[in-house]
C-alpha cells in the first residue's frame, strides 16, 4: 500500500476531491431549481382552479378528447388542427 500512496501525490487527491465536491454541489443546485420551477407551475395551476365543463371534449370533426388532453393539445384538435378555445374546456 505505501507503494501506491507515493504513485498518487497529494495534491492531485485534494484537487479530485474539490472537483467532486464542486460537481455534488452544482448536481443539487439544478435539483433545487427544478423543484423551485415545478412547484412555480403546481402553483399557476392552483391559481388557475378551473373546472372542466365536461369530462370529454367534443371537437367538431367528430374526435372525442379527455378534458386533460384537450387542455395538453394548445396547438389545437390532432385531426382538424383546429385551435380548442380555453372556453369550451373550462366554466
Amino acid at each position: 500500500m505505501p507503494r501506491q500512496v507515493k504513485l498518487f501525490p497529494t495534491e492531485d487527491r485534494k484537487q479530485k476531491e474539490l472537483e467532486e465536491q464542486q460537481k455534488i454541489a452544482e448536481d443539487e443546485s439544478e435539483k433545487r431549481r427544478v423543484e423551485r420551477e415545478t412547484d412555480r407551475e403546481r402553483e399557476k395551476l392552483k391559481k388557475l382552479n378551473r373546472k372542466p365543463k365536461n369530462e370529454f371534449y367534443h371537437c367538431e370533426c367528430g374526435l372525442v378528447l379527455h378534458w386533460k388532453v384537450a387542455y395538453g393539445r394548445r396547438s389545437g384538435c390532432p385531426q382538424c388542427h383546429k385551435p380548442i378555445a380555453l372556453s369550451d374546456l373550462f366554466e
